[in-house]
């Protein structure tokens, strides 16, 4: 289509359609053994718009919000819960936290109302955690619409809501932003209720108060069942409260039998009653844990901001945990053995942020993508604040056969991945946009991009509370008296410190430490090369991959180009490597000939910069507790006589030991979400991952394989 520009791709519904059609036949898909479209995936709203702009769900045949929306969640939800009195003395007494859960997310007008509130009462320094499920999650536009119509006051929250919505995913979306120095975190859980609450880990009882919002009982019962009341009462602690505006008497039949003590209140306006109350646990809490639980079942570790905390690795992991940590309050020591950060492949000029879509939604996968998104939100945010160049200008994945295309046409048939995010382009549609002409159409993605991964590593790290210690490597740390103590060698001198939290980022150098598990780690040296090109050369104006990736970027007003993929098994570590630049030229002849042969004419000399990358044997990384392997072979040694066999007691940990290694070539996408989960863990919240997530990375993951005599994925 002449002329057709990069937002119209993200925005013309029916084009997407044609272009999908015009190089996609079913017997691409319908291929034998291909199996039908994946039932795990998302139905956005549909919404109806009435004549005074009020929208009503077209799948529930119930509406949203009416003229007096305001007004009647202020009392069901915010009175209901005596939230504005709660919060008060939250500030009078020093309490610092206040979760609230909601079911029924809709167009987050309760969530909006309880920014405001808290920001109002709580204490400065203080987080609002928000977990809100929903089914049929609301389109961007849809939700701009509607929260234009409110008043100012809730604005700055609607703003920020916006800038990082997402559209789909079967996952938890977490968003964070500050605002008059309140903290607000929010997780969106993308699915049916009962079943996503119940995907949602937590150490102890987490949730001050319910919001539960759903449509009306007789239009969608499964809403009020009594399998999503005992969700709500696992997550509840005693003296949770929750409001709702039904008064349907099922509803207060299953949430008595669940724990809570149910009263009728008067409800709002014409409206004769609703139901509020508080939880009283009929019995102890008898969790179901299982090995993905990521904390101790007896906490040993002491809680609070007062910990100490070192992370050995200042790479992007260890500088992505450090500011995830820092961003908490906790004080933090980076400990890198090198006189600077980003030393390894950290240090590369110019990286990827990117994402390779699988025909299936495995639990890695679901990490994965859940991980490209987190990572999208955060560097736009970040970025604010921080130059680390990081251009969201879109990147194009090429298909170099036709079998490629094949699964690339099966991906796209069974709809996985939210088309705002991952779209498939021709030849004719992508030289619009990139500047370039392939041989075969391909994937666009049109949000992710490049940066420059030292830059970001200082902008992570450029926090009051990280103190960075270079040149100190790490010869050995071991428990000692409830503290970790670590011996150091600092300017030829050996040093001890004492910690209460280890993070082990160092990715090769995590092997050599006697304590750890023996994890199957693997490496690959690689190399990239960087050129100047002169304005006589043309260049894609956004960055190609297929095997290896091709980067366009801009260094003082020179045009630069990065090149990279090649790489050779093993650690092998020396000067930068003629063979391996030859690889990356001939990576570049494969992506863009012409470009190639204009670039040997002129004999451009490169810069090259060698490293080498951690990877595990299932290529997903380790992040996570540090098992006490030992203790877990005993707890989990019924599987070797039995795989199949549920043990539900949760593991041994190493108390206050954490790693995060193994991202290999996706650091840049991987690692910020995996510094949030950590972060979350040590502080004690509701997890950023669901738990087939945490299974596809937890480090104890090969252990439990072992016994089960599993071959590695």
């Amino acid at each position: 289509m002449k002329g057709l520009k990069k937002d119209a791709i993200l925005t013309d519904r029916p084009y997407l359609a044609y272009v999908f059609g015009d190089y996609t036949c079913l017997s691409a898909i319908r291929k034998p053994g291909v199996a039908d479209i994946d039932t795990t995936r998302l139905t956005n709203a549909s919404i109806e718009w009435s004549s005074d702009k009020f929208p009503r769900s077209a799948q529930y045949g119930d509406i949203y919000a009416n003229v007096d929306a305001v007004p009647e969640s202020q009392h069901v939800f915010i009175q209901g819960n005596s939230l504005e009195e709660r919060l008060k003395k939250s500030a009078d007494t020093g309490e610092k936290r206040f979760v609230i859960g909601e079911c029924g997310f809709g167009f987050g007008l309760n969530f909006l109302l309880a920014c405001d509130c808290f920001s109002r009462l709580a204490t400065p320094g203080s987080t609002l955690f928000y977990l809100a499920c929903e089914l049929h999650p609301v389109l961007k536009a849809d939700l701009q619409r509607f929260t234009k119509g409110l008043a100012d006051t809730f604005q700055p929250y609607a703003e920020k809501l916006l800038d990082s919505y997402p559209q789909n995913g079967k996952t938890v979306h977490r968003i964070s932003f500050q605002i008059n120095e309140h903290n607000i975190q929010l997780d969106l859980l993308y699915g049916d209720a009962a079943s996503t609450l119940g995907t949602i880990y937590f150490h102890q009882g987490h949730v001050d108060a319910w919001f539960l919002d759903g449509f009306a009982p007789d239009k969608n019962a499964a809403m009020w069942d009594k399998k999503l009341c005992e969700s709500i009462a696992a997550l509840s602690k005693p003296g949770t409260t929750f409001a709702t505006y039904t008064s349907a008497g099922f509803v207060k039949r299953n949430l008595e039998s669940t724990g809570f003590h149910v009263t009728k209140s008067k409800g709002y306006g014409q409206k004769r009653h609703m139901l509020a109350g508080r939880f009283t646990p009929i019995t102890a809490a008898n969790r179901k844990a299982a090995w993905t639980f990521p904390w101790n079942s007896t906490s040993q570790m002491p809680m609070g901001k007062g910990r100490k905390i070192a992370i050995i690795g200042a790479g992007i992991a260890g500088c992505a945990t450090a500011h995830a940590l820092a961003r908490r309050g906790y004080t933090v020591d980076l400990i890198e053995k090198n006189a600077e950060i980003a030393n390894g492949t950290s240090g590369n000029p110019r990286s990827l942020v990117h994402l390779n879509p699988a025909q299936r939604l495995t639990p890695a996968m679901r990490f994965r993508f859940n991980a490209y998104l987190f990572a999208l939100r955060h560097y736009s945010s970040l970025s604010d604040g921080a130059d680390f160049n990081w251009k969201p200008e879109g990147i194009f994945r090429l298909t170099r056969s036709q079998q490629e295309q094949d699964t690339m046409a099966i991906i796209m048939q069974r709809q996985l991945y939210d088309e705002a995010h991952v779209l498939t382009v021709d030849a004719l549609e992508i030289n619009e946009i990139a500047k370039f002409v392939p041989e075969n159409p391909g994937f666009y993605f049109p949000d992710a991009g490049s940066l420059d991964p030292a830059a970001l590593c200082h902008a992570w790290i450029r926090h009051k509370n990280i103190q960075l210690f270079t040149s100190h490597g790490v010869l050995d740390f071991k428990r000692k008296t409830n503290r970790w103590c670590v011996t150091l060698l600092a300017n030829g001198e050996k040093e001890t410190s004492e910690y209460d939290i280890l993070v082990m980022c160092n990715n090769m150098d995590a092997s050599r430490i006697r304590c750890l598990p023996d994890y199957p780690f693997s490496y690959n040296h690689g190399q990239t090369d960087t050129f100047e090109i002169p304005e006589a050369i043309s260049i894609p104006a956004i960055a190609l991959c297929h095997k290896g990736y091709l980067i366009p970027w801009e260094k003082d007003n020179k045009r630069m180009l990065t090149i990279g993929g090649s790489y050779a098994q093993g650690r092998y570590q020396s000067n930068s490597s003629k063979l391996l630049t030859q690889k990356n030229l001939s990576l570049l002849e494969k992506l863009s000939p012409a470009l190639h042969k204009k670039m040997t004419a002129t004999q451009i000399e490169s810069i090259s910069r060698i490293g080498t990358r951690c990877t595990t044997k299932d290529f997903q990384p380790l992040i996570g507790p540090v098992e006490d392997t030992q203790a877990c072979e005993h707890l989990y040694s019924d599987l070797q006589r039995n795989a199949r066999k549920v043990i539900q007691e949760g593991p041994v940990y190493l108390p206050g030991l954490y790693i995060n290694v193994g991202h290999g070539s996706t650091g840049l996408t991987t690692t910020p979400l995996a510094g949030e989960y950590l972060a979350s863990i040590i502080n004690d919240e509701s997890l950023s991952l669901a738990q087939e997530e945490i299974a596809s990375i937890h480090p104890l993951r090969y252990l439990i394989r072992r016994l089960k005599k599993q071959q590695m994925d």
